[in-house]
């Protein structure tokens, strides 16, 4: 998987998308976007199911990363850090909520929109 220039919180990044064909009869073939981070000999894997956006899938991964990060900054005692994570977490998880709620709001917004259409062109 190919690294990409980014690095957030101290994670570089890797980024592909992997296709299938789905199990569900009808053979259909899904893209879903896969991001691996890595830091020193951590790595965390997360992938999206076909149409979700990717940056999504990125802001989960980068949860997880920064969880990871307390968990190793706890484990070593360094409170300081600790609390400079906890910090880092609460920023980003207001990022990613924002980032989530809008495009479930655009989804909707686009099923909300073709079934209006739908309805009054029937009469």
């Amino acid at each position: 998987m190919p690294f990409t220039e980014d690095v957030y919180y101290g994670w570089r990044v890797a980024k592909h998308f992997e296709g299938r064909n789905t199990n569900d009869g009808t053979q259909r073939w899904v893209e879903e976007f896969v991001v691996e981070l890595v830091k020193g000999q951590r790595h965390i894997e997360a992938k999206g199911q076909d149409g979700i956006d990717p940056e999504i899938v990125l802001m989960r991964a980068l949860t997880y990363g920064l969880h990871d990060d307390i968990r190793e900054a706890q484990e070593s005692g360094d409170l300081d850090l600790v609390n400079s994570l906890y910090l880092q977490l609460s920023e980003h998880e207001t990022r990613r909520e924002i980032l989530e709620n809008g495009w479930i709001a655009r989804r909707i917004g686009t099923v909300f929109q073709a079934t209006t259409i739908n309805a009054g062109s029937g009469g």
